[in-house]
């Protein structure tokens, strides 16, 4: 840069001149550093997909929207100039403004390196309200530190927020209708665990009925076969039942039958099964007994039902006995010989027990 600067006498007459020279090419380097880092921001302004703004905190509007403002939003660059400073004050939906206000004393507060993020809806020209999602930054602060305006980058997230909220209202309703999936299948269950309890219990007696009898008879015989272990099982016939019944009626014959069906519940053991086995006759299924067990429980079975207390006469049974034998395979063999054992009972003047190995009961101590 060259300088020069006329020297002139005391009447005005140019009298010399004196020149200096400045080396400016460090301010020219650093004006037209200056100069491209502008053409960079405008280009990435220019460029960018997001609406980027500068906002004034203490009038809280917009001193900068970029071009991609306008073409989000719909507007054109002349109706985005129209609007002036107040450009997201007029858009922003009435009921997002105290969140935003609140966003504002956010940033206030905030540090230099600090990203605050936020949501609100902002009205484009058709209409509709889109949802943004911005982050916003300290931009400018005054002389005592004080932050003056803040740089916010916003997207338009509409699509992503109802992808998600139809995500979560589907997941809802997944999980509603898990629930109900659930509650039905446990009153499924609970239907099914009713069903079988009244496919599998006498309606009198609260007994198992005679299926339930034989699925457990059939459950025991395999395995004391498998294991060689003992196995008795306990027929009893109610005396002279036909005859109670035909005397006193049938409401009076169910009474015996629910009284020696509770008999029989608080006479065996835990292990043992009682059943209804088909009119006035029940069973019991004893495994772990041999001979002399079975006889021992049918004996005091045969006690308990003579103890009953009845309005119109003594109440006894006949009882057969019968035990798992060696070279025995078939159920069938089993219950014969205690069905067998009963009717020799019978024979032999009723309440009284019989085995089927063992012709005369003595009472086993």
């Amino acid at each position: 840069l060259l300088e020069c600067t006329a020297i002139y006498s005391g009447n005005g007459e140019y009298v010399s001149s004196r020149s200096r020279v400045f080396d400016i090419s460090d301010r020219k380097r650093s004006e037209s550093g200056l100069r491209d880092q502008e053409r960079f921001i405008d280009r990435v302004l220019m460029a960018t997909p997001d609406v980027v703004y500068v906002v004034d905190v203490e009038t809280r509007r917009n001193v900068f929207a970029n071009r991609e403002t306008a073409t989000q939003l719909g507007y054109t660059p002349g109706e985005i100039a129209a609007m002036g400073d107040a450009l997201f004050e007029r858009l922003i939906h009435p009921d997002d403004v105290p969140k935003v206000a609140a966003h504002i004393m956010r940033v206030l507060g905030a540090s230099d390196e600090a990203v605050l993020e936020t949501e609100y809806r902002l009205r484009r020209a058709d209409g509709v309200y889109r949802i943004f999602a911005s982050r916003d930054t300290v931009f400018a602060r005054d002389a005592f530190g004080a932050v003056t305006q803040y740089l916010g980058i916003a997207q338009d997230v509409t699509t992503q927020r109802n992808t998600q909220r139809a995500i979560e209202e589907q997941t809802e309703r997944l999980k509603d209708f898990a629930g109900r999936i659930a509650l039905q299948r446990d009153e499924l269950e609970d239907a099914n665990r009713h069903l079988h309890t009244l496919a599998s219990t006498d309606g009198l007696t609260g007994l198992p009925n005679h299926r339930a009898f034989q699925e457990q008879l059939h459950a025991e015989f395999g395995r004391a076969c498998e294991n060689t272990t003992p196995l008795s099982l306990l027929i009893l016939d109610i005396d002279y039942f036909k005859q109670y019944n035909d005397s006193f009626g049938h409401p009076a014959g169910d009474g015996v039958l629910r009284a020696v069906g509770l008999v029989l519940t608080n006479t065996a053991g835990e292990c043992d099964t009682c059943a209804r086995y088909g009119g006035e006759e029940f069973a019991v299924v004893v495994p772990g007994a041999g001979p002399d067990a079975a006889l021992r429980l049918a004996e005091r079975v045969r006690c308990a039902v003579e103890a009953i207390s009845d309005p119109n006469r003594s109440i006894t049974v006949c009882i057969g006995v019968a035990s798992l034998q060696p070279g025995m395979t078939a159920i069938s063999s089993l219950i014969n010989d205690a069905d067998a054992a009963m009717y020799q009972a019978k024979r032999n003047g009723r309440n009284q027990v019989r085995h089927a190995n063992r012709p005369v009961f003595t009472s086993i101590p």
